[in-house]
C-alpha cells in the first residue's frame, strides 16, 4: 500500500484496540496482578498471591508462568534447578440441580462441590458432557467459595447451548496452581511444567519459568552427544539427553534443548520448551 492510499484511509478503517484489549497484551508481557496488590519480580516469592494463577511474565531469554508450590513441598538445595510437575489430578463433577437448566448466555455454572475454597478454579478449564448432545468448553475466571452443596464458576465466554441439571462435567485446574518436585509426587506420571530458579517455601507464590534459557540440575553430562534435544526424569525432575531416554520403561518427557554447542559436559544451561 503507498503513501497516498494510506492518506485515504478513514478514522473507521483504522483498528482501535480498546482499553481491555490493551490490557490483555500488558498483562501478557507483565503479569495480571491482583487489585491492590504489590509487584513481585522474578526472584521473589511471596506467602500471599501478587497476580493471577498461570499469568505470563518475559523477562530477557525467559518466559515465566505465576505458579504455586504445592502444600507440604518445597524447593530447597536437594531439589535446586530440578523440573516441578502438576501435582493435580481431573476433578469430575456434576452441574447442580439447582437451578434447572443452565441457560444459553449464562455468565456462571454451578457445580455439585461441598468443600471447595474460593479461587481454587481460577483460570482452570471446564468440560460439559451433554448426553447425546455436544460438548461445551470453557474457561473459568473464578470461582465462589462452596456454600455447603455447590460451587459457582464464572466464565470467560457465554454458554452457548443449554445444559440440563445433574449434567456430568469435568475440571482440570490451573497446571501451576500446585506445583511439586516429582520426588514428592511419587508417581512418576506427574507431567513437568517448568524449572524453578531459586528456593520455593511451601504453599507459597512464585514465577515458574517455563520457556527459554534457564540453568537444571544434569542427570548426565550434557555433553552433546546425541543432543541436542533434552528431557527430564520422571523420578527427580533432572536433565538427561533424549537418547538416553529411548527405550527406558517410563514416562520420560521432553522438555527442550541444549542452548550452545556443548562438549564438555559442565554447562547445565538450556532452552525449556514447554510454555511459551
Amino acid at each position: 500500500m503507498g503513501t497516498e492510499a494510506l492518506v485515504t484511509l478513514t478514522r473507521r478503517q483504522i483498528r482501535h484496540y480498546t482499553k481491555q484489549e490493551f490490557a490483555k497484551v500488558f498483562n501478557n508481557l507483565l503479569g495480571e496482578r491482583l487489585p491492590g496488590c504489590q509487584e513481585q519480580y522474578i526472584d521473589e516469592e511471596s506467602e500471599t498471591p501478587n497476580y493471577v494463577i498461570g499469568s505470563r511474565k518475559q523477562v530477557g531469554m525467559t518466559v515465566y508462568h505465576y505458579a504455586r508450590m504445592a502444600p507440604a513441598c518445597a524447593i530447597d538445595l536437594a531439589k535446586e534447578h530440578r523440573c516441578v510437575a502438576n501435582s493435580l489430578g481431573l476433578d469430575e463433577q456434576n452441574t447442580s440441580a439447582v437451578p434447572d437448566p443452565v441457560p444459553v448466555g449464562a455468565m456462571h455454572i454451578d457445580i455439585v462441590d461441598a468443600a471447595s475454597a474460593a479461587h481454587i478454579y481460577q483460570n482452570a478449564k471446564l468440560f460439559v458432557w451433554p448426553a447425546g448432545a455436544e460438548m461445551q468448553a470453557f474457561d473459568i475466571i473464578d470461582n465462589d467459595a462452596s456454600d455447603g452443596v455447590n460451587v459457582r464458576l464464572y466464565l470467560a465466554r457465554p454458554v452457548r447451548n443449554v445444559i440440563p441439571a445433574g449434567t456430568f462435567t469435568s475440571i482440570y485446574r490451573n497446571i501451576y496452581s500446585a506445583v511439586a518436585n516429582p520426588a514428592d509426587i511419587a508417581t512418576n506420571l506427574a507431567p513437568m511444567v517448568g524449572v524453578p530458579q531459586r528456593f520455593v517455601t511451601a504453599a507459597y507464590y512464585f514465577w515458574l519459568p517455563t520457556w527459554g534459557l534457564v540453568s537444571i540440575t544434569q542427570g548426565e553430562p550434557l555433553d552433546g552427544v546425541g543432543g541436542p534435544h533434552v528431557v527430564a526424569s520422571p523420578i527427580d525432575g533432572a536433565a538427561w539427553k533424549l537418547v538416553t531416554s529411548v527405550g527406558v520403561p517410563n514416562s520420560w518427557q521432553r522438555i527442550g534443548r541444549m542452548v550452545a554447542e556443548q562438549t564438555a559436559g559442565i554447562d547445565s544451561g538450556i532452552f525449556l520448551e514447554l510454555d511459551p
